[in-house]
């Protein structure tokens, strides 16, 4: 429930997406520290498209079915915004994300999710628990039917149930460490198999040292860097 807190529902309105098209979406996102929110890039694929962006915290039901009290915050892309698209661009494959700097002080309230850049790999069958925002519904946390299929050096794939609107959760292992960004569904090829993929916390923060030195994102990228901490397992 501390790491639930932290999860928040991305609304997008009056805005073009990530392949241009007009109209409004619902995310996923989640703070990473007190001011700085993590997203897929095709959430928020602009400063623009972040700007009208809204974050609701805790919408959800309380166990009496009744919907929690919500707050909402504005982001402000002006501070920091650092982004990686789906596809190959300067810094190497897309890796699908996107940090935006969050107004206020959500993190002081709902608390924070700390990324780790060098947690153990997940092995096959384990646990990928998401807690998303399907269809932008309320949250809801998947922890059932839930088991990792596959990897590679970038990213994890898993079996856990995702839906529209869950893009930008965060997965994590049964001890509710954070080991992905969730950004995609696809299929093996064969008819009925169907997998989740998330991109690793280790590659986005490989790609944040890959720029750390560009004039044009570096202090951005190193701001990024500072969020992560080393574990020692």
């Amino acid at each position: 429930m501390q790491r639930a807190a932290a999860v928040c529902k991305l609304t997008i309105s009056n805005s073009q997406d990530y392949q241009g098209r007009a109209g409004s979406w619902a995310g996923t996102g989640f703070i990473v520290s007190e001011h700085i929110l993590l997203t897929n890039h095709h959430v928020l694929n602009s400063p623009t498209t972040a700007r009208n962006a809204v974050a609701i915290f805790n919408y959800e039901q309380q166990p009496d079915g009744a919907p929690a009290k919500t707050t909402e915050y504005r982001l402000d892309p002006d501070r920091l915004f650092l982004t990686s698209p789906l596809d190959t661009d300067g810094d190497g494959p897309g890796l699908d994300f996107t940090f935006v700097w969050i107004e206020g002080t959500p993190g002081q309230t709902f608390g924070v999710i700390p990324l780790l850049k060098n947690l153990p790999a997940v092995a096959a069958g384990e646990p990928a628990n998401i807690i998303q925002h399907p269809q932008g519904h309320p949250k809801q946390i998947a922890v059932q039917e839930n088991t990792v299929v596959g990897q590679t050096a970038s990213t994890i794939r898993y079996t856990t149930d995702t839906e529209p609107g869950s893009s930008g959760a965060c997965v994590m292992d049964n001890n509710w460490n954070p080991i992905a960004l969730h950004h995609a569904s696809g299929s093996d090829g064969n008819p009925g198999t169907f997998y989740n993929e998330g991109i690793t916390f280790a590659a986005i923060a490989a790609r944040l040292e890959a720029i750390s030195h560009d004039p044009a994102r570096g202090a951005a990228a190193r701001e990024l860097l500072a969020v992560f901490q080393t574990t020692t397992n």
